[in-house]
């Protein structure tokens, strides 16, 4: 993590592909969460791909985790307003 990884015509040269289709693939890996620019510095590793889908997984564990507190919660509202 932390590597700076190649320009995007360097990226272009090596794999054969326009600068534009390598733009679109460094975009979706920053959605991700895998890589993280930095104007005037570069675009850098920021997490390995399985850690973005452990992170993902914990984030889905938590937003579970909310919703069955939420459940609970309105179930002793509506318990406390029939008394």
């Amino acid at each position: 993590m932390g590597e700076k990884i190649p320009s995007l015509r360097a990226l272009a040269a090596d794999y054969g592909v326009a600068e534009l289709t390598v733009h679109g693939a460094i975009r979706e890996l920053q959605h991700a969460g895998v890589l993280e620019s930095s104007t005037g510095r570069g675009t850098f590793v920021r997490a390995l791909p399985d850690e973005v889908a452990s992170n993902a997984d914990a984030l889905e564990a938590l937003r579970a985790e909310v919703a069955d507190l939420r459940e609970r919660v309105e179930a002793l509202e509506k318990e406390r307003q029939s008394r």
